[in-house]
């Protein structure tokens, strides 16, 4: 997990600083003509990947049995989503950061053991 949030943090720099040429999808996306189709199904996705990794998590033993992929996918996509508004309209990478490690703290609080 901190890995990805390391990668997910570098990306979001590159962008947010200009120096990244890939573009920013989620901007392209709520801009098009389909983006009240791109939007929803982005998140869909997105959330349905976390929600998978998380369910493997939960499978390998490192959280708990009881906890729920989909529930704390949703709480993760909102982290991601709302921390990236955030830091591309100050143009500061730490809301960003905050909401992600936030995240991330919920989903230790679900660690087994």
């Amino acid at each position: 997990m901190a890995r990805w949030r390391d990668e997910v943090i570098n990306l979001h720099r590159q962008v947010i600083l200009g120096t990244s040429a890939v573009p920013d999808v989620a901007s392209c996306a709520c801009n098009g003509a389909g983006s009240r189709v791109a939007r929803p199904v982005a998140t869909a996705t997105l959330e349905a990947l976390l929600a998978a990794g998380i369910d493997r998590m939960r499978e390998n033993g490192e959280l708990a049995v009881d906890a729920d992929p989909a529930r704390l996918a949703t709480g993760l996509t909102a982290a991601l989503q709302g921390g990236s508004l955030l830091a591309k309209t100050t143009r500061d990478i730490v809301p960003l950061e905050a909401a992600l490690d936030a995240a991330r703290s919920c989903l230790r609080s679900h660690s087994a053991g």
